[in-house]
């Protein structure tokens, strides 16, 4: 579900939704069509007021407050405030990170996040500030991709080699089924879920086809043979 904090109607068919992640997105025809605002907020955005022209945008994360005066096109904030980034090695881990997105969360609780390095699932209870060691994939040297699904959370699946294979959890680790064994890419993502439908994965290793599985993992289907190798992304 979307993360809306702040709602501004404008008219009857002009809607602005803002929100977590620092989202602004506006509607002028009652939501057939969606305009997404760039602007300097870094944080979750809590309330967006209009008048006239000019519009402001706050975040309860922070102090600042971005406007505008020409509906949105630049962006400023109050004198004397400025941007500052912070990086942080928040997880020191002498193992290898291969190619892909082994990062995962929940929308369930948005402050949990999943990493997995090598063979190793770490676990961050405050969005990336701490992590604790959660369990390991057995048989595993390498990880692509990892996903969490949305429904439950016990409910894990993942590329891994070698040999390369997609493997499930059900029980947040503690057992791990045989998984579906394919080659696939050592540069990309070879696996993906569905936002709007986290139950199917669509999955493209060396074969030549694109497989799509509609349970989480559990069976796999054969959806077409596009005859393409080595995806970077799906």
């Amino acid at each position: 579900q979307g993360d809306v904090r702040g709602v501004w109607m404008e008219t009857a068919s002009k809607v602005t939704l803002t929100g977590g992640g620092g989202f602004l997105r506006t509607t002028p025809d009652g939501g057939a069509t969606w305009t997404w605002a760039n602007h300097p907020l870094l944080g979750a955005s809590s309330d967006y007021f209009v008048f006239g022209s000019k519009a402001w945008l706050v975040s309860s994360a922070n102090r600042a407050v971005a406007r505008t005066s020409d509906s949105g096109a630049n962006w400023a904030f109050a004198t004397a405030t400025t941007t500052v980034w912070d990086w942080r090695n928040t997880l020191p881990a002498p193992y290898v990170i291969v190619r892909g997105n082994t990062f995962a969360t929940t929308p369930q609780n948005r402050d949990l996040v999943w990493c997995v390095i090598a063979q190793y699932i770490y676990k961050s209870r405050d969005r990336g500030e701490t992590w604790a060691l959660r369990d390991s994939i057995p048989s595993c040297i390498k990880t692509n991709s990892f996903y969490v699904s949305p429904k439950d959370t016990t409910k894990w699946v993942a590329a891994v080699g070698t040999p390369d294979r997609i493997i499930r959890t059900s029980n947040s680790g503690l057992s791990w089924s045989p998984g579906f064994l394919r080659d696939f890419s050592e540069y990309g993502m070879p696996l993906e879920m569905n936002p709007d439908k986290p139950d199917t994965l669509l999955f493209a290793p060396e074969d030549g086809k694109l497989w799509r599985s509609k349970d989480f993992g559990v069976t796999w289907d054969s959806l077409s043979a596009p005859l393409f190798r080595s995806p970077c992304d799906i």
